[in-house]
């Protein structure tokens, strides 16, 4: 019984992972065609993590994650193509990016790294 609910958490865990994927490519789609603003797709984050280096005496942005779904499963997506997806203890990280995913991360990147000010 431990393995099959272990083997249905990990499916649960891996059809999150492309359901996200596929979800954010969309979105990814519909931004390139002028049909989705970036900031309200940012504003649909629970939460936003600046991810700051300090080089040469000087702080400097190298990443944002932010919060996409959290409970049940807990999503992160960082604008570097990274997907993290977090459900009962398992969890499986990757990176997604293609080409429109990476333009409309980069997109996402400039928009916060833009509105903080840094």
């Amino acid at each position: 019984m431990t393995d099959e609910f272990e083997k249905s958490e990990i499916e649960l865990i891996e059809k999150e992972f492309e359901d996200t994927r596929k979800n954010i490519e969309e979105d990814a789609k519909k931004w390139k065609e002028g049909e989705l603003n970036i900031s309200e797709w940012i504003d649909k984050a629970l939460e936003v993590k600046r991810i700051q280096s300090y080089t040469d005496g000087k702080w400097e942005t190298t990443d944002f994650k932010l919060l996409l779904s959290s409970g049940g499963p807990t999503t992160w997506l960082s604008t570097d193509g990274t997907l993290e997806v977090y459900w009962g203890g398992k969890s499986k990280i990757g990176n997604i990016e293609n080409g429109i995913i990476r333009d409309f991360l980069d997109a996402v990147f400039d928009y916060l790294h833009e509105s903080e000010g840094i």
